[in-house]
């Protein structure tokens, strides 16, 4: 790679990652929720009950990162472990009540910040970037299949 790192996507996409996590962090306090509860229960909301390592997948995160944010969330009261009906080891998280009201709160919040950081830009610009970054994500998890089981990065060439 060559230029500075504000003139490289792979930095650019990195920085974008970290500030909108900062921002709707900030954004979901208005909620008391942070951003992966908020996404948690957006996921948990349109696609039922799941297992905490469908949801982790889901998330992209590691079953134990996954484990330690669910008791955030279960001592909060917002989602619960149950006992799968078909196997009594597996557990299915699901939302609480609790947390229902708190799915258009945080939809809201959403709606009102989303604009603004897309401000400037219009639809066809908006869906040319969608199309990149989902080429890129391809490529990303071909490489990353690539690389499976490699202990180094060593290889790449």
């Amino acid at each position: 790679m060559t230029g500075t790192p504000s003139s490289q996507l792979e930095f650019v996409i990195n920085d974008l990652s970290r500030r909108i996590t900062r921002l709707y962090n900030h954004v979901y306090d208005d909620a008391g929720v942070s951003h992966l509860q908020a996404k948690a229960l957006i996921f948990l909301d349109h696609e039922g009950v799941q297992t905490q390592t469908e949801l982790a997948n889901r998330m992209e995160m590691a079953r134990a990162a996954m484990g330690a944010l669910l008791d955030r969330m279960e001592a909060a009261g917002l989602i619960e472990r149950i006992n799968s009906p078909s196997d009594r080891r597996i557990k299915l998280i699901r939302m609480t009540p609790k947390a229902r009201p708190l799915i258009g709160k945080i939809n809201d919040l959403a709606s009102k910040v989303g604009p603004r950081i897309r401000a400037g830009t219009n639809k066809s610009e908006r869906r040319a970037a969608i199309e990149l970054l989902l080429k890129i994500r391809d490529n990303i998890e071909r490489e990353e299949k690539r690389l499976a089981g490699s202990e180094t990065l060593d290889h790449i060439k």
